[in-house]
């Protein structure tokens, strides 16, 4: 030590450890109180129904096409075409290696409900029967509800009805119209041209479709069909939802029924109210509340006009099969 000194060294005094203070970290779940019963809702966001959130500019596809592996020679040529165009397009045959190992649910779920600007779905007998096209079809639903937008463009191979698809929307015959023709008009919609410069036989063709009048045999039928909103059948996990959006004006009648395995509770809430009780996970101004139901058949008319939420929990600790029927009451 002498030595060191000698040399112009100073030697500091040894200092004892001092013990530093760690914040303690505070989760949302443990900063916010609520019932146990509706604890775990906010603690476990729900997979059966993601509500998105849009972020401006987040597209990855122009346009994504849904469609039943039946369907899919006139569609590859369709999906080709684009690519050729250079419009960004999903289509799973160009995405093979993307998918290969993905949670196919997930990821659908992104590209339906928030990556494609436009989604054509491809209606045919083998699209309504088909699980793959059901879940596409709710994605491609929910976007259209969250942003309001028209992002859902029907092209039919057939007249088969499509639960949540009014038929008062504007299609495109497929029997009437080849690839090339529909990838036009699908470049013309993703690239905002007006209607006045799409060639017009397209137009015509649209406005002849659907003007066209129904059979007389089968009108009364149609007119039942059509005030179908949902008739489904999900398996709702421990802990999870499953939402059902009506868009309803003042005054109109909606009839739903829950049939369940297990029992269930049934909300009816606005879209506001819904956002609130999704995030907090309890809210005190449901329109209708009923807990612990295996079966329930009521009515509900709205307000006002606006966005309902007829919505199924299970707080339960098993899966259960839930059936659901919403019908539009014409007065």
């Amino acid at each position: 030590m002498a030595q060191i000194t000698e040399l112009g060294f100073k030697i500091r005094p040894k200092q004892e450890p001092v013990e530093k203070k760690v914040r303690p970290i505070v989760t949302r779940s443990q900063s916010v109180t609520s019932s146990p019963r509706t604890k775990t809702i906010r603690e476990k966001v729900s997979k059966e129904k993601t509500v998105t959130a849009f972020v401006e500019n987040s597209e990855e596809y122009d346009v994504a096409l849904s469609f039943a592996g039946e369907d899919r020679p006139y569609v590859e040529t369709v999906a080709q075409l684009l690519r050729d165009k250079e419009i960004k397009v999903f289509y799973d045959n160009f995405n093979k290696v993307t998918l290969w190992g993905r949670n196919l649910v997930d990821h659908l779920s992104r590209v339906y409900a928030e990556r494609s600007r436009f989604i054509v779905m491809f209606i045919s007998k083998h699209y309504a029967e088909k699980d793959w096209t059901n879940h596409e079809r709710k994605f491609a639903q929910e976007r259209a509800f969250k942003l309001q937008e028209d992002c859902i463009l029907p092209a039919r191979f057939d007249d088969t009805k499509i639960p949540g698809l009014p038929s008062t929307i504007g299609y495109v015959n497929l029997q009437k119209t080849t690839p090339e023709e529909l990838v036009e008009m699908i470049a013309a919609k993703v690239n905002g041209v007006s209607e006045e410069i799409v060639p017009q036989r397209f137009t015509k063709q649209i406005i002849e479709q659907n003007n066209e009048e129904p059979e007389e045999d089968s009108e009364e039928e149609d007119d039942e069909y059509s005030n179908i909103l949902y008739s489904e059948t999900e398996t709702i996990k421990p802990e999870m939802h499953q939402y059902f959006t009506c868009v309803l004006e003042e005054n109109e009648t909606i009839e739903y029924e829950v049939e369940s395995k297990h029992p269930v509770d049934i909300l009816v809430l606005d879209n506001e109210d819904y956002e609130v009780w999704n995030e907090e996970g309890e809210i005190d101004t449901y329109y209708e509340h009923f807990e612990d139901r295996l079966n329930l058949q009521k009515s509900f008319t709205a307000p006002k006009d606006g966005d309902y939420m007829i919505v199924v929990v299970n707080y339960g600790e098993a899966k259960t099969k839930t059936q659901v029927d919403i019908t539009r009451i014409n007065e």
